[in-house]
């Protein structure tokens, strides 16, 4: 059984399972998109938008590495043990904010590095 524990985990394993599988398929829609734009040759510009499925995708890896969830952070809320509970400390959901902050920040670093790096490639093709 998975406890809540404030800024390290507010999710279960149920949850964290969820998160993977919206994060896998965030970044194999990514990579579709990826080969597509390659294959029918759209204009280099059209790689940008690979930036929102991979968004999606880090988020939810990112989330179930670290058994957070950042939408129940913000809602001042966990789900441990397949329970909806809110969070009562206003210490405990600061600290939720911030780490709910830091993984929305790397879910950002790491979409647009790997946009950055998809669209620099292809324009050298």
């Amino acid at each position: 059984m998975t406890d809540y524990n404030p800024g390290k985990c507010n999710i279960d394993a149920r949850e964290k399972r969820n998160r993977a599988i919206i994060g896998a398929s965030g970044l194999l829609t990514a990579a579709l998109m990826t080969g597509v734009i390659i294959q029918q040759g759209l204009p280099d510009s059209v790689l940008l938008f690979v930036f929102i499925p991979l968004l999606l995708g880090f988020e939810g890896i990112f989330q179930s590495l670290n058994s957070f969830c950042v939408h129940y952070a913000h809602k001042g809320v966990y789900n441990v043990a397949d329970d909806l509970k809110e969070v009562e400390n206003q210490e405990d959901h600061e600290e939720d904010e911030r780490k709910a902050k830091r993984i929305h920040g790397m879910s950002i670093a790491a979409s647009a590095t790997v946009t950055f790096v998809l669209y620099v490639v292809l324009m050298m093709l």
